[in-house]
């Protein structure tokens, strides 16, 4: 490899060189047929009149081999696209290929035998945009209509349309020059060859030179980048015959609305427009200590790593082992970086001479499960962590989890007081009688409350009738309560799934049959005739999926929590008032709501 410099060009020179380059990269680009094209709209103006400080003079030789291990590095070697600072995610390589997240995973596919590109080029120029350039205002405009639309779908396929026109991407650094690239075919058979061959460069170049069946092992070949003159193999000086020989410090076009403090606010609304994704999922094993008074407490801790908790909501449910017990859960913040999930055993009561006791006191407790259980009962902890995707993301059908979502929080000033244990907060969600809707309490944690030793346990529910979302909360011994400065702490993450932006993922209400328990008015046990929903409860213990469900019921009266099984659903209440009253319709038949999340 050869190198040498010379920078002796004076100020004019370069400003006649840097006004006719830049008409080479005045704009984004986009990839037709796996080649890199100028877009047809100008997306981005000069932001000040053109300084020679942005452009370098070089007189650079470079011979370079890179190892191809997949198609896509095929793609970057020849349309001369330097991949060290590029993004390796689905949603990022979605954007800036213009392509889909099933035929990108075709692309990063690896080879069986790998493919030598070596490169030569002679670079003479670079350009640095990093701090000179701006949005059009065409662009922002464009920008805004498509916002305007009716619907989010239609908003998504206006914003397609905008990376069609003005590109998917756009480069802040470029060289200009020449190169020219040999390919070595490390095979063996003429099928590796034929399938390193596959994109539609390498087609037309081959077809070009009327030679494909003259490729055979570990011979090398020579092509020249398709955007200049094949003829000629050195670099030369005439400026007017250079071409972008590198694209590096990519960008998705949309990143232009970041460089005018007016235009965040349509980056955000476009974030708003593809909602709330699954950051991260996941279930816990866990036994929770019969013989302790205290709640369970377990943290998130490596799983949240880079996510922005105080962006993020997070929600969760019980998958209990059997019908014996029940448990409540709500999530602490106790600082903005660290989330603790706070479980504890309902303890729930029976009457006795028109009194209510506890079920099991905490030595009849240790008594009975010492034996069969070794004082510890087993449940999964299933939860999700949902935010707004990083970059924009506008294809979902083969996410890892193909769902889109409306998130919310509302703190304690959102609601109105019901009664003295229970908050209620009318909430306008789109189709929420076709829906799957969530929702978690979270307390944020704060010096004067003693959270562990706190005698709370708390539940959420949804109201189809009037549209509202419960919070209640009682005293763990059955007691109301009502303590306003603790109340003042809660706050509720709420979601529905998007039914328009959602694919390929069981999710929806079931109606669900309450039956009575005779001996025990604080327990209702649900059945449900929905194949969707028992094929997901019915799986055996490696089943790498897992399911969230929520409680729906027009009644106010029904303070409590479900928990699910791999038989049926149990609802523990938190008040006298049991499922399957008499005369109460709502108590009869009611709904549970539930998403299967795949792991």
């Amino acid at each position: 490899m050869g190198l040498t410099h010379s920078n002796e060009e004076n100020n004019d020179g370069k400003r006649q060189i840097l006004n006719r380059l830049s008409e080479k990269c005045d704009r984004g680009f986009k990839f037709d047929k796996d080649i890199v094209r100028k877009a047809s709209k100008i997306s981005f103006k000069f932001s000040t009149t053109l300084d020679e400080d942005i452009i370098n003079l070089l007189n650079s030789q470079y011979d370079i081999d890179n190892e191809c291990i997949h198609e896509f590095d095929v793609f970057c070697n020849k349309n001369f696209i330097l991949t060290e600072k590029l993004k390796a995610d689905l949603p990022w390589l979605s954007i800036f290929l213009g392509i889909s997240h099933e035929k990108i995973k075709k692309k990063l596919q690896k080879f069986k035998i790998s493919t030598i590109y070596t490169h030569e080029k002679w670079e003479k120029a670079e350009i640095i945009l990093d701090s000179c350039i701006e949005p059009t205002t065409e662009f922002i405009e464009d920008v805004k209509s498509a916002l305007k639309k009716n619907t989010n779908l239609d908003k998504i396929e206006a914003l397609r349309k905008i990376t069609k026109d003005y590109g998917s991407f756009y480069a802040e650094r470029l060289v200009f020059g020449k190169a020219k690239f040999k390919e070595k075919i490390n095979s063996n058979t003429t099928n590796e060859v034929s399938r390193t061959y596959n994109t539609e460069l390498q087609l037309e170049v081959l077809t070009a030179q009327n030679n494909f069946s003259n490729i055979i092992n570990n011979e090398e070949h020579e092509v020249f980048n398709y955007s200049y003159s094949k003829s000629g193999s050195t670099g030369g000086d005439d400026y007017t015959q250079w071409e972008i020989i590198e694209y590096s410090d990519i960008h998705l076009i949309f990143d232009l609305l970041d460089f005018d403090d007016s235009c965040k606010n349509l980056r955000e609304q476009i974030l708003d427009i593809l909602g709330y994704r699954i950051l991260r999922a996941g279930v816990e094993h866990l036994r929770f200590n019969l013989a302790e008074s205290k709640p369970l407490v377990f943290p998130l801790g490596n799983e949240l790593a880079k996510i922005d908790l105080s962006k993020c909501h997070i929600y969760a449910s019980i998958m209990n082992e059997n019908i014996k017990q029940m448990f409540s859960i709500r999530i602490d913040y106790v600082a903005e970086d660290t989330v603790e999930f706070i479980i504890d055993l309902i303890k729930l009561k029976k009457e006795k001479n028109d009194k209510l006791t506890k079920i099991f006191s905490k030595s009849k407790l240790t008594k009975i499960f010492s034996k069969s259980f070794k004082n510890s009962y087993p449940f999964k902890l299933c939860w999700i962590v949902v935010g707004k995707p990083g970059v924009f993301d506008f294809d979902m059908k083969v996410s890892k989890y193909p769902v889109t979502l409306r998130s919310y929080k509302y703190t304690y000033n959102d609601f109105y007081k019901e009664s003295r244990s229970m908050l209620s907060k009318v909430i306008e969600i789109p189709k929420h009688l076709r829906t799957c809707m969530l929702s978690t309490c979270v307390l944020e944690s704060s010096p004067e409350i003693d959270r562990f030793n706190m005698p709370i346990i708390v539940g959420t529910h949804f109201s189809p009738s009037n549209c509202s979302v419960r919070l209640f909360a009682y005293s763990s011994d059955g007691g109301s309560f009502n303590d306003d400065n603790v109340f003042g702490k809660f706050s509720l993450h709420f979601c529905a799934v998007d039914l328009d932006m959602t694919n390929d993922i069981k999710f929806g209400q079931a109606y669900v049959k309450w039956n009575r328990n005779e001996a025990n008015r604080y327990i209702s046990y649900g059945a449900f005739e929905n194949p969707c929903l028992n094929q997901i409860l019915s799986r055996k213990e490696n089943n790498e999926n897992f399911i969230l469900v929520n409680l729906l019921t027009n009644c106010s009266k029904h303070q409590g929590l479900i928990n699910v099984t791999q038989n049926e659903i149990i609802y523990g209440s938190f008040n006298s008032c049991c499922m399957n009253r008499i005369n109460c319709k709502d108590c009869n038949e009611g709904k549970m709501a539930y998403l299967e999340i795949p792991l």
